[in-house]
């Protein structure tokens, strides 16, 4: 099976100056709690943004925090995927 984050993990790997900033993004569907369940994965954000779509149907994350390594990155958006339908940008 494919590594979806295979890339992803190479990209921040070569980065060695950690911990750092780094900005989340998800969309996420407006029903079956699961704002709340994404909201209760996340680390304690220095400064998070929410905005609702023209028709409710969906909420915009953006989250940023400081990260301690490209491991801690990998780790939250595997834990999102089990959260069907968000979108992570």
């Amino acid at each position: 099976m494919l590594d979806p984050y295979k890339r992803l993990e190479e990209i921040l790997k070569e980065d060695k100056s950690w911990p750092k900033p780094y900005m989340y993004k998800f969309i996420v569907p407006n029903h079956d709690d699961k704002v709340n369940k994404v909201k209760k994965m996340m680390p304690e954000p220095e400064k998070v943004v929410m905005r609702s779509s023209k028709d409710l149907k969906y909420i915009s994350i953006s989250l940023k925090t400081i990260v301690n390594s490209a491991d801690d990155i990998l780790e939250l958006y595997k834990r999102i995927d089990q959260v069907e339908g968000v979108i992570k940008l």
